[in-house]
Protein backbone atom coordinates (compact mmCIF):
# COMPACT_ATOMS: atom_id res chain seq x y z
CA UNK A 1 0.00 0.00 0.00
CA UNK A 2 2.92 2.34 0.71
CA UNK A 3 4.13 2.30 -2.91
CA UNK A 4 0.57 2.98 -4.10
CA UNK A 5 0.35 6.08 -1.91
CA UNK A 6 3.79 7.25 -3.03
CA UNK A 7 2.84 6.90 -6.71
CA UNK A 8 -0.38 8.85 -6.14
CA UNK A 9 1.49 11.69 -4.42
CA UNK A 10 4.01 11.88 -7.26
CA UNK A 11 1.20 12.06 -9.81
CA UNK A 12 -0.80 14.68 -7.91
CA UNK A 13 2.24 16.94 -7.51
CA UNK A 14 2.55 17.44 -11.26
CA UNK A 15 -1.17 17.22 -12.01
CA UNK A 16 -2.07 19.98 -9.53
CA UNK A 17 0.92 22.17 -10.44
CA UNK A 18 -0.17 22.14 -14.09
CA UNK A 19 -3.86 22.53 -13.12
CA UNK A 20 -4.78 19.77 -15.53
CA UNK A 21 -8.45 18.90 -15.94
CA UNK A 22 -8.19 15.10 -16.19
CA UNK A 23 -5.61 12.34 -15.95
CA UNK A 24 -5.38 8.56 -16.29
CA UNK A 25 -2.45 6.40 -15.17
CA UNK A 26 -2.05 2.64 -15.59
CA UNK A 27 0.95 0.50 -14.62
CA UNK A 28 1.20 -3.14 -15.67
CA UNK A 29 3.85 -5.47 -14.23
CA UNK A 30 4.39 -8.85 -15.87
CA UNK A 31 1.07 -8.47 -17.64
CA UNK A 32 -0.92 -7.83 -14.46
CA UNK A 33 -2.40 -4.54 -13.23
CA UNK A 34 -0.06 -3.08 -10.61
CA UNK A 35 -1.56 0.38 -10.24
CA UNK A 36 -4.22 2.63 -11.75
CA UNK A 37 -5.20 6.22 -11.02
CA UNK A 38 -8.06 8.19 -12.54
CA UNK A 39 -8.09 11.83 -11.52
CA UNK A 40 -10.19 14.85 -12.45
CA UNK A 41 -12.66 15.31 -15.26
CA UNK A 42 -13.01 13.99 -18.79
CA UNK A 43 -15.51 16.78 -19.47
CA UNK A 44 -15.24 19.95 -17.43
CA UNK A 45 -18.48 21.50 -18.67
CA UNK A 46 -20.63 18.48 -17.79
CA UNK A 47 -18.57 17.35 -14.76
CA UNK A 48 -17.90 13.89 -16.20
CA UNK A 49 -15.12 12.18 -14.20
CA UNK A 50 -12.20 10.37 -15.79
CA UNK A 51 -12.54 6.60 -15.49
CA UNK A 52 -11.08 3.43 -16.97
CA UNK A 53 -13.19 3.84 -20.12
CA UNK A 54 -12.12 7.44 -20.83
CA UNK A 55 -10.50 7.76 -24.25
CA UNK A 56 -7.75 10.31 -24.74
CA UNK A 57 -5.80 11.56 -27.69
CA UNK A 58 -2.30 10.08 -27.46
CA UNK A 59 -0.65 12.54 -29.91
CA UNK A 60 2.84 11.37 -30.93
CA UNK A 61 2.67 8.09 -29.03
CA UNK A 62 0.88 7.15 -32.28
CA UNK A 63 4.33 7.05 -33.88
CA UNK A 64 5.18 3.92 -31.91
CA UNK A 65 2.18 2.16 -33.46
CA UNK A 66 3.30 3.34 -36.91
CA UNK A 67 6.82 2.08 -36.27
CA UNK A 68 5.52 -1.33 -35.19
CA UNK A 69 3.33 -1.60 -38.30
CA UNK A 70 6.36 -0.69 -40.45
CA UNK A 71 8.61 -3.24 -38.75
CA UNK A 72 6.00 -5.97 -39.12
CA UNK A 73 6.04 -5.30 -42.87
CA UNK A 74 9.83 -5.31 -42.79
CA UNK A 75 9.78 -8.72 -41.08
CA UNK A 76 7.50 -9.98 -43.86
CA UNK A 77 9.91 -8.59 -46.52
CA UNK A 78 7.28 -6.14 -47.75
CA UNK A 79 9.24 -2.98 -46.87
CA UNK A 80 13.02 -2.56 -47.02
CA UNK A 81 14.13 0.01 -44.45
CA UNK A 82 17.19 1.02 -46.47
CA UNK A 83 15.38 1.55 -49.77
CA UNK A 84 14.73 5.12 -51.03
CA UNK A 85 11.24 6.34 -50.27
CA UNK A 86 10.54 6.68 -54.01
CA UNK A 87 10.57 2.87 -54.25
CA UNK A 88 7.16 2.98 -52.57
CA UNK A 89 6.22 6.60 -53.30
CA UNK A 90 7.38 7.23 -56.89
CA UNK A 91 5.52 10.56 -57.05
CA UNK A 92 7.21 11.98 -53.94
CA UNK A 93 9.70 14.61 -55.15
CA UNK A 94 13.41 13.85 -54.78
CA UNK A 95 14.75 16.86 -52.91
CA UNK A 96 18.46 16.06 -52.68
CA UNK A 97 21.22 14.19 -54.47
CA UNK A 98 21.20 11.87 -51.47
CA UNK A 99 18.26 9.51 -51.12
CA UNK A 100 15.83 9.60 -48.22
CA UNK A 101 15.44 6.03 -46.99
CA UNK A 102 12.61 4.57 -44.91
CA UNK A 103 15.02 4.17 -42.00
CA UNK A 104 15.85 7.88 -42.17
CA UNK A 105 12.15 8.67 -41.88
CA UNK A 106 11.79 6.44 -38.81
CA UNK A 107 14.81 8.01 -37.09
CA UNK A 108 13.99 11.63 -38.06
CA UNK A 109 17.07 11.98 -40.26
CA UNK A 110 15.30 12.80 -43.54
CA UNK A 111 15.46 16.59 -43.28
CA UNK A 112 11.72 16.89 -43.99
CA UNK A 113 10.41 19.63 -41.66
CA UNK A 114 7.72 19.28 -39.03
CA UNK A 115 4.35 20.59 -40.27
CA UNK A 116 4.41 24.35 -39.72
CA UNK A 117 1.32 25.51 -41.59
CA UNK A 118 -1.16 24.67 -38.82
CA UNK A 119 -3.99 26.83 -40.06
CA UNK A 120 -7.76 26.62 -39.49
CA UNK A 121 -8.02 25.19 -43.01
CA UNK A 122 -5.60 22.37 -42.16
CA UNK A 123 -7.56 21.38 -39.06
CA UNK A 124 -10.82 21.47 -41.04
CA UNK A 125 -9.60 19.25 -43.90
CA UNK A 126 -10.44 15.55 -43.77
CA UNK A 127 -8.11 13.07 -45.45
CA UNK A 128 -9.21 9.49 -46.04
CA UNK A 129 -5.73 8.18 -46.80
CA UNK A 130 -2.19 8.99 -45.75
CA UNK A 131 -1.17 9.19 -49.41
CA UNK A 132 -3.57 12.13 -49.76
CA UNK A 133 -2.32 13.86 -46.61
CA UNK A 134 1.30 14.15 -47.76
CA UNK A 135 0.21 17.20 -49.78
CA UNK A 136 0.66 19.08 -46.50
CA UNK A 137 4.47 18.82 -46.76
CA UNK A 138 5.35 17.23 -50.12
CA UNK A 139 6.73 20.50 -51.57
CA UNK A 140 8.52 21.76 -48.44
CA UNK A 141 12.30 22.14 -48.84
CA UNK A 142 14.58 19.96 -46.71
CA UNK A 143 16.14 21.38 -43.56
CA UNK A 144 19.39 19.47 -44.20
CA UNK A 145 20.86 16.78 -46.43
CA UNK A 146 19.28 13.39 -45.64
CA UNK A 147 21.28 11.44 -43.07
CA UNK A 148 23.44 14.38 -42.03
CA UNK A 149 21.45 15.47 -38.98
CA UNK A 150 18.49 14.57 -36.77
CA UNK A 151 15.43 16.76 -36.24
CA UNK A 152 12.06 15.60 -34.97
CA UNK A 153 9.26 15.84 -37.53
CA UNK A 154 5.82 14.26 -37.66
CA UNK A 155 6.03 14.52 -41.45
CA UNK A 156 8.47 11.59 -41.35
CA UNK A 157 5.86 9.31 -39.84
CA UNK A 158 3.09 10.58 -42.07
CA UNK A 159 5.25 9.68 -45.04
CA UNK A 160 5.87 6.24 -43.48
CA UNK A 161 2.08 5.87 -43.27
CA UNK A 162 1.84 6.61 -46.99
CA UNK A 163 4.63 4.09 -47.70
CA UNK A 164 2.68 1.47 -45.76
CA UNK A 165 -0.41 2.19 -47.85
CA UNK A 166 1.42 1.73 -51.13
CA UNK A 167 3.31 -1.34 -49.90
CA UNK A 168 0.13 -3.09 -48.77
CA UNK A 169 -2.56 -1.65 -51.03
CA UNK A 170 -4.64 -0.92 -47.91
CA UNK A 171 -5.44 2.32 -46.07
CA UNK A 172 -2.87 2.92 -43.35
CA UNK A 173 -5.56 3.05 -40.67
CA UNK A 174 -6.80 -0.42 -41.68
CA UNK A 175 -3.28 -1.87 -41.61
CA UNK A 176 -2.70 -0.66 -38.04
CA UNK A 177 -6.20 -1.68 -36.98
CA UNK A 178 -5.83 -5.22 -38.34
CA UNK A 179 -2.19 -5.90 -37.51
CA UNK A 180 -2.08 -4.30 -34.04
CA UNK A 181 -5.37 -3.08 -32.56
CA UNK A 182 -7.51 -6.14 -33.36
CA UNK A 183 -4.64 -8.56 -32.89
CA UNK A 184 -4.10 -7.31 -29.32
CA UNK A 185 -7.83 -6.80 -28.66
CA UNK A 186 -7.38 -3.06 -28.06
CA UNK A 187 -11.11 -2.50 -28.42
CA UNK A 188 -11.05 1.07 -27.08
CA UNK A 189 -8.35 2.24 -29.48
CA UNK A 190 -8.91 3.70 -32.93
CA UNK A 191 -7.91 6.46 -35.29
CA UNK A 192 -9.92 9.57 -34.48
CA UNK A 193 -12.46 10.54 -37.11
CA UNK A 194 -14.14 13.83 -36.23
CA UNK A 195 -16.96 13.01 -38.64
CA UNK A 196 -18.07 10.14 -36.39
CA UNK A 197 -19.27 10.17 -32.76
CA UNK A 198 -17.04 8.42 -30.20
CA UNK A 199 -18.22 7.24 -26.79
CA UNK A 200 -16.26 8.15 -23.65
CA UNK A 201 -14.00 10.60 -25.52
CA UNK A 202 -12.35 13.05 -23.13
CA UNK A 203 -12.78 16.73 -24.02
CA UNK A 204 -9.53 18.59 -24.59
CA UNK A 205 -8.30 21.66 -22.71
CA UNK A 206 -5.22 23.85 -22.78
CA UNK A 207 -3.54 26.65 -20.87
CA UNK A 208 -1.88 27.57 -24.17
CA UNK A 209 -3.86 29.37 -26.85
CA UNK A 210 -4.75 26.75 -29.49
CA UNK A 211 -3.43 28.91 -32.36
CA UNK A 212 -0.72 31.13 -30.95
CA UNK A 213 0.55 28.82 -28.17
CA UNK A 214 0.69 31.84 -25.89
CA UNK A 215 0.38 30.69 -22.27
CA UNK A 216 -2.72 31.73 -20.34
CA UNK A 217 -3.75 31.88 -16.68
CA UNK A 218 -7.16 30.48 -17.58
CA UNK A 219 -7.99 27.30 -19.46
CA UNK A 220 -9.15 27.14 -23.08
CA UNK A 221 -11.47 24.56 -24.62
CA UNK A 222 -9.57 23.13 -27.58
CA UNK A 223 -11.69 23.09 -30.77
CA UNK A 224 -12.64 19.76 -32.32
CA UNK A 225 -9.84 19.56 -34.83
CA UNK A 226 -9.40 17.09 -37.66
CA UNK A 227 -6.01 15.42 -37.22
CA UNK A 228 -6.31 13.17 -40.28
CA UNK A 229 -3.41 15.10 -41.83
CA UNK A 230 -1.28 13.50 -39.08
CA UNK A 231 -2.41 9.85 -39.39
CA UNK A 232 1.00 8.30 -38.85
CA UNK A 233 2.24 10.88 -36.40
CA UNK A 234 -0.54 11.61 -33.92
CA UNK A 235 -4.12 10.54 -34.68
CA UNK A 236 -4.88 7.58 -32.37
CA UNK A 237 -7.30 7.81 -29.42
CA UNK A 238 -7.19 5.23 -26.66
CA UNK A 239 -7.53 4.39 -22.99
CA UNK A 240 -4.62 4.10 -20.59
CA UNK A 241 -5.34 0.38 -20.23
CA UNK A 242 -5.18 -0.26 -23.98
CA UNK A 243 -1.90 1.62 -24.33
CA UNK A 244 -0.47 -0.38 -21.43
CA UNK A 245 -1.52 -3.64 -23.12
CA UNK A 246 0.20 -2.47 -26.29
CA UNK A 247 3.33 -1.73 -24.28
CA UNK A 248 3.25 -5.17 -22.70
CA UNK A 249 3.19 -6.73 -26.15
CA UNK A 250 6.56 -5.06 -26.81
CA UNK A 251 8.26 -6.53 -23.75
CA UNK A 252 9.20 -9.69 -25.63
CA UNK A 253 9.13 -11.06 -29.18
CA UNK A 254 5.65 -11.90 -30.43
CA UNK A 255 3.98 -8.82 -31.84
CA UNK A 256 7.36 -8.21 -33.49
CA UNK A 257 10.07 -10.80 -34.19
CA UNK A 258 13.20 -10.44 -32.08
CA UNK A 259 15.24 -8.78 -34.84
CA UNK A 260 12.66 -6.04 -35.45
CA UNK A 261 12.04 -5.59 -31.73
CA UNK A 262 15.75 -4.93 -31.30
CA UNK A 263 15.57 -2.27 -34.02
CA UNK A 264 12.61 -0.61 -32.28
CA UNK A 265 14.54 -0.59 -29.00
CA UNK A 266 17.62 1.19 -30.35
CA UNK A 267 18.23 4.77 -29.29
CA UNK A 268 17.73 6.20 -32.78
CA UNK A 269 14.23 4.67 -32.80
CA UNK A 270 12.43 4.49 -29.43
CA UNK A 271 15.14 3.25 -27.09
CA UNK A 272 16.10 5.40 -24.11
CA UNK A 273 17.68 5.22 -20.67
CA UNK A 274 16.52 6.72 -17.39
CA UNK A 275 18.61 6.46 -14.23
CA UNK A 276 20.55 3.61 -15.87
CA UNK A 277 17.35 1.70 -16.69
CA UNK A 278 16.98 0.94 -20.43
CA UNK A 279 13.48 1.30 -21.82
CA UNK A 280 11.30 1.95 -24.84
CA UNK A 281 9.90 5.44 -24.44
CA UNK A 282 7.29 7.41 -26.39
CA UNK A 283 5.66 10.74 -25.59
CA UNK A 284 3.12 13.08 -27.12
CA UNK A 285 1.82 16.56 -26.51
CA UNK A 286 -0.24 19.30 -28.13
CA UNK A 287 -3.05 21.61 -27.01
CA UNK A 288 -5.38 19.22 -25.22
CA UNK A 289 -3.08 16.20 -24.90
CA UNK A 290 -0.17 15.01 -22.79
CA UNK A 291 0.88 11.38 -23.11
CA UNK A 292 3.75 9.22 -21.91
CA UNK A 293 4.57 5.52 -22.33
CA UNK A 294 7.53 3.82 -20.64
CA UNK A 295 8.26 0.15 -21.39
CA UNK A 296 10.90 -1.71 -19.35
CA UNK A 297 11.23 -4.91 -21.36
CA UNK A 298 13.44 -6.95 -19.03
CA UNK A 299 11.19 -6.30 -16.01
CA UNK A 300 7.98 -6.41 -18.11
CA UNK A 301 6.94 -3.12 -16.55
CA UNK A 302 4.75 -0.69 -18.52
CA UNK A 303 3.65 2.76 -17.33
CA UNK A 304 1.13 4.96 -19.15
CA UNK A 305 0.18 8.59 -18.47
CA UNK A 306 -2.65 10.27 -20.41
CA UNK A 307 -4.06 13.74 -19.79
CA UNK A 308 -6.72 15.75 -21.62
CA UNK A 309 -4.99 19.04 -20.78
CA UNK A 310 -1.94 20.89 -22.00
CA UNK A 311 -1.42 22.30 -18.53
CA UNK A 312 0.54 25.21 -17.11
CA UNK A 313 4.23 24.74 -17.82
CA UNK A 314 3.55 21.58 -19.81
CA UNK A 315 6.11 22.53 -22.45
CA UNK A 316 8.65 21.16 -19.97
CA UNK A 317 7.44 17.64 -20.76
CA UNK A 318 7.21 16.94 -17.05
CA UNK A 319 3.86 15.14 -17.26
CA UNK A 320 4.96 12.69 -19.96
CA UNK A 321 8.25 12.28 -18.08
CA UNK A 322 6.22 10.96 -15.16
CA UNK A 323 5.92 7.66 -17.01
CA UNK A 324 9.65 7.15 -16.46
CA UNK A 325 9.63 8.56 -12.91
CA UNK A 326 6.81 6.28 -11.75
CA UNK A 327 8.42 3.25 -13.42
CA UNK A 328 11.65 3.78 -11.50
CA UNK A 329 9.71 4.12 -8.23
CA UNK A 330 8.20 0.71 -8.89
CA UNK A 331 11.53 -0.82 -9.91
CA UNK A 332 13.26 0.49 -6.81
CA UNK A 333 10.46 -0.77 -4.58
CA UNK A 334 10.63 -4.18 -6.22
CA UNK A 335 14.39 -4.34 -5.64
CA UNK A 336 14.03 -3.76 -1.88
Amino acid sequence: MQIQESLHRTILEVHEKQENVGLAVVILHQGELFYSDYTGLADLEHKVPVNADSRFGIASVTKLFTAVALLKLNADSKVDLDTPVQQYMPDFPKKSDKDITIRMLATHQSGIPHPAKRTPKLFATHYKRATEAIEVFRNDPLLFEPGSNTEYSSSNYNLIAAVIENATGQPFTEVVTESILRLLNLASSSFENVLRPVSDLARRYSFYHPWTYEESETVYVVPTWDYSFNMGGGNIISTATDIAKFGSALCQPGLLPEQQLCVLSTESWFGASYQDHPLIYATGGNPGVQAGLAIHQKEQLVTVILSNTYGKGSRSGEMAELAKVLSVEVLEESAR
